[in-house]
């Protein structure tokens, strides 16, 4: 997803376009989808990642969506803290 849209841009480091691929992932791997909702929140995620990149408003995504803007990012915040959990989890797994 990011190469379709970022084609000509060169990572700044080794290894930097892995980490993007690596965090793009993050949302598979720690976001249950148990329930509509769920796979409702992922889809959000991704869209309001997409408008940070790209600029683009993300109320005039909901708002094409047919969306209320505020349950939207509660979604997305419910989203992340998934994440977050999942990825502290990983790492209190991976310390010593």
């Amino acid at each position: 997803m990011v190469s379709a849209w970022r084609e000509g841009r060169r990572p700044s480091f080794q290894g930097a376009l892995s980490s993007v691929r690596n965090a793009i992932d993050w949302a598979a791997l720690y976001i249950p989808l148990v329930t509509e909702q769920d796979l409702e929140a992922r889809d959000l995620l991704m869209l309001f990642l997409w408008s940070q990149a790209e600029g683009e408003s993300f109320r005039d995504i909901c708002r094409r969506r047919h969306r209320s803007r505020t349950t939207a990012m509660r979604r997305v915040n419910w989203a992340l803290d998934h994440i977050v959990d999942g990825l502290n989890c990983d790492a209190e797994k991976a310390s010593p």
